[in-house]
């Protein structure tokens, strides 16, 4: 059986490689619609594109927010073990470690929700480009 620590290190591990793969498939579709449409001329059809090719860019923005994050989520889970294990702390400042600690478990869930908020919007941007660009492949189809 896994223990907790491993638990938590492995979906770690999981959600970084899933964050890391969208957003290469975000910089490919964006580089895939700009070849593409390289020898076409300006037209309205392109609408669709060009919406699509903001969504992926705002999927990947929101991707590396969601990095940031993580990383310091991660810096404030150190400080608050070390803090935590810290015998230097007397009986005198029992209060302001456990002030310090609330205020790390406090950090640390503000990263998590924004976390949690930066991965949807970063995978809603990246499916609303897909159907933006299937549209816009369809309209071309339909103009031919």
């Amino acid at each position: 059986m896994i223990n907790k620590e491993e638990t938590i290190k492995q979906y770690r591990e999981k959600q970084e490689k899933y964050i890391y793969y969208l957003i290469a498939l975000d910089v490919s579709s964006i580089a895939f619609s700009i070849y593409t449409t390289k020898d076409s001329s300006l037209n309205i059809i392109q609408i669709p594109l060009a919406i699509a090719v903001f969504f992926w860019g705002l999927s990947i923005f929101y991707g590396l927010r969601f990095i940031r994050v993580s990383l310091s989520s991660l810096f404030t889970e150190y400080l608050y073990m070390e803090t935590k294990e810290d015998n230097r702390f007397t009986a005198l400042n029992t209060e302001y470690k456990k002030n310090l600690i609330d205020a790390f478990r406090n950090r640390n869930d503000k990263d998590n929700k924004l976390g949690i908020r930066f991965e949807k919007i970063m995978s809603y941007s990246f499916y609303i480009g897909i159907l933006l660009y299937i549209t816009f492949h369809i309209l071309e189809m339909y103009n031919r």
